[in-house]
């Protein structure tokens, strides 16, 4: 009945088990407890829903394959799918007439990848746990929990409650994208992806990312930033930021706040701003400029300048 854990429920019958209330719920759930219960595929409306089962572990992937006809997968949970979806070869259904997308992944750590299209509109829900998330030309809502999520073209991304981390990808292309990290502490790395020297303000202005294509809008609530092996300009903001340059001779600049700014390989310029802030320059010729509050500098291997402005530590041996 169970074979390749794909369950043809009618689209009736979906509507049914998602409204059942009381006795009739605890009887079925108990029911189902000796099997995984499916993702729940339909289309309504020329909505595409994609839903994960409450206490289910879900690995969703979805693309649309030609037109309004998408096909969706579910590696660990398989896909139930109801009305304007049928079988596509092995556990994946295909779902025709869709004008538009919801994915809700719901409770647990899940994974779902989303491959989209600009011309049709998407939501992806992370809903609670921690949870990686992927897509293109979707609206990624990370939910509750400390989730990763991979921020491909034509994405805009809300980390939600939780220290989110994002991964900014295909920074070559020049689809906007938007990165909101919400509540808690949260990341962005441009480090994966990075080709050439990256532009990154924690300001709300879309101008973000690498030459060519600055069309990314990093948000404020951004804590750190994770920079590439180019010569990147690297921005914060008031808050208390972690900025890493990594490779190339950066500029990286702290703004407000508490900040740990690490110029890895390459002759950075760090300079702190306002805040107590600590300054490492790692390899290479680096200029280390601390301000108001007391910093505390480091220069590392190379020939380093530095100069800690007023009330900071006394400068290491590694500081010229």
């Amino acid at each position: 009945m169970f074979a390749g854990r794909r369950w043809a429920l009618p689209a009736a019958l979906l509507l049914v088990s998602a409204s059942t209330t009381g006795a009739a719920a605890a009887g079925a759930a108990g029911a189902a407890s000796a099997y995984v219960v499916p993702t729940v595929v339909y289309v309504e409306g020329g909505v595409l829903h994609v839903t994960s089962s409450p206490g289910t572990t879900s690995n969703i992937w979805m693309y649309r394959r030609v037109g309004q006809t998408w096909g969706v997968h579910d590696s660990i949970a398989g896909v139930a799918f109801g009305k304007g979806c049928a079988p596509f070869d092995t556990d994946w259904a295909t779902c025709d007439g869709v004008s538009s997308v919801v994915v809700d992944i719901g409770d647990g750590d899940d994974r779902a990848y989303v491959w989209g299209s600009a011309q049709t509109p998407c939501r992806l829900l992370g809903g609670t746990g921690n949870d990686n998330l992927e897509a293109e030309y979707c609206r990624i809502e990370g939910g509750t929990g400390n989730d990763t999520i991979l921020v491909n073209e034509g994405a805009s991304a809300d980390g939600g409650d939780g220290d989110d981390w994002f991964v900014a990808r295909y920074l070559t292309t020049t689809a906007p994208r938007d990165i909101r990290g919400g509540l808690g502490e949260d990341g962005v790395s441009f480090t994966e992806s990075a080709t050439a020297a990256l532009t990154v303000t924690l300001d709300d202005v879309a101008d973000d990312g690498q030459a060519g294509a600055k069309v990314i809008n990093v948000h404020a609530d951004i804590e750190q930033v994770n920079g590439g092996p180019g010569a990147d300009s690297i921005a914060g903001y008031a808050a208390a930021n972690h900025i890493r340059g990594f490779g190339g001779n950066d500029r990286l600049f702290g703004g407000g706040g508490n900040d740990v700014i690490e110029g890895g390989d390459g002759d950075d310029d760090l300079r702190g701003g306002d805040g107590n802030d600590v300054l490492q320059g790692g390899d290479g010729n680096d200029n280390l400029k601390g301000g108001p509050g007391t910093d505390t500098l480091s220069g590392g291997p190379g020939v380093d300048d530095c100069d800690p402005g007023s009330d900071s530590e006394p400068l290491p041996p590694d500081c010229e």
